[in-house]
């Protein structure tokens, strides 16, 4: 079995950065769009899977129709829910909630903040989908996931066993691609944050 995973983040929304999480859902900004077309490039896929908030869905059935493939919406695809951060920038969070916000990036699995989806649970959800994942579409040997932030985070996190801390402090930028290569021999990171 062999199998690449493209994982890409939505384009930047309406309202530029924030902490959005599953309640806040804008649709890309024209910068957002033009983010996306510059990230996939040329690229053909075999099939496209979805986060189902529109800064994501409304991309992928455009471009699957343009690459005439199937896309599904995976409701367990959506971003980590980020409870009362949800609506603010980092800016506005280190002006009133500093202790909590460092507390959360020094170590996210004890400090979530408050009302948000515990990273345990969210990395147990993305998990998840990964195995299924493994189970529905290994057959179609490359698949395009379009995604947010957190979940490219957890899912490299899952594949590549590396540990939660780190993957929160990385930065996944709007637009850009990471790429898995699942197999038998064992799975590689390929590229992070690429264009194609």
């Amino acid at each position: 079995m062999s199998l690449i995973i493209d994982l890409i983040r939505h384009g930047e929304p309406i309202g530029g950065s924030m902490y959005r999480g599953q309640s806040i859902d804008h649709p890309l900004s024209e910068k957002g769009w033009q983010q996306m077309w510059r990230g996939v490039g040329n690229e053909q896929w075999k099939f496209i899977l979805s986060s189902p908030l529109i800064r994501c869905a409304q991309f992928s059935q455009l471009l699957a129709v343009q690459q005439d493939i199937k896309y599904v919406l995976k409701n367990n695809l959506k971003e980590i829910g980020f409870g009362e951060w949800e609506g603010k920038n980092k800016t506005e969070l280190k002006q009133t909630r500093l202790a909590e916000f460092n507390a959360f990036y020094q170590n996210p699995l004890l400090n979530t903040p408050p009302k948000a989806e515990n990273w345990t649970d969210f990395s147990f959800r993305i998990g998840n989908v990964y195995q299924q994942i493994l189970k529905q579409y290994q057959h179609h040997h490359k698949i395009l996931i379009v995604c947010h932030a957190g979940v490219i985070r957890a899912m490299v996190h899952h594949i590549m066993d590396i540990p939660i801390e780190q993957m929160v402090t990385t930065e996944i930028k709007n637009g850009y691609i990471t790429r898995l290569y699942i197999r038998q021999a064992g799975n590689k990171l390929l590229f992070l944050n690429e264009h194609l």
